[in-house]
């Protein structure tokens, strides 16, 4: 007579054991992955923003006191933030810096919190764009509205205003360009959105030299 011997499986009755497992797992997982997801979107902004600035501020560096400064460094920020949606881009600043040293410099809250063009003259003169009003600015009939006058766009820190001799003393001008952005999260587990912003300070290269 043959005696069949039946070994239990091993684990046997805990099938429903991996389900348990899966459902704390799970969203643990889905929280860091959209954590690493909306991290890395933040960062791209935020690199977008910084190369746009420095962008900017390089054009207002080799351009200096040209009428058309601010023009050109509105065509070259709009190229450098082309991957940001235009809805949550906030403003676009170019102030002059004025603090000592001037790299601590920071551009006025008037500017900064405008959803509009505006210019604001003075001790800490700024002008301040958008993307509604400036990003599509045509080169031939808008470009000289970009100016000095009564009406002008670029009246607060006039372009042809600003210093680039190289003496006498304080020498060229400093300038910032400061972008602001409204980036908006995609999972929205951390938020709707989160205000980011980025400036760059340079100085204009010298052009002249006073007697």
């Amino acid at each position: 007579m043959v005696v069949r011997s039946h070994t239990p499986r091993r684990c046997a009755g805990d099938e429903g054991a991996a389900l348990v497992e899966a459902a704390f797992v799970t969203p643990v997982l889905l929280f860091v992955l959209l954590g690493i997801l909306e991290s890395g979107l933040l960062f791209r902004t935020y690199m977008t923003l910084s190369a746009a600035t420095q962008d900017g501020a390089r054009t207002a560096a080799i351009l200096g006191n040209d009428a058309g400064t601010d023009f050109e460094i509105i065509q070259d920020v709009q190229k450098a933030t082309a991957a940001i949606p235009q809805s949550q881009i906030r403003n676009l600043v170019v102030f002059k810096a004025t603090a000592t040293p001037p790299s601590a410099s920071v551009p006025p809250a008037t500017c900064t919190n405008a959803l509009a063009r505006i210019q604001v003259a003075g001790a800490n003169p700024c002008n301040t764009y958008v993307p509604s009003s400036d990003w599509n600015a045509n080169p031939i009939l808008d470009k000289p509205n970009y100016n000095c006058t009564a009406t002008g766009y670029s009246k607060g820190y006039c372009p042809t205003t600003r210093a680039v001799a190289l003496n006498p003393p304080p020498g060229p001008d400093y300038l910032g360009v400061y972008i602001s952005v409204q980036h908006q999260y995609v999972s929205k587990l951390f938020g709707t959105t989160q205000l980011l912003s980025e400036t760059t300070i340079t100085r204009l290269e010298p052009q002249k030299i006073s007697s």
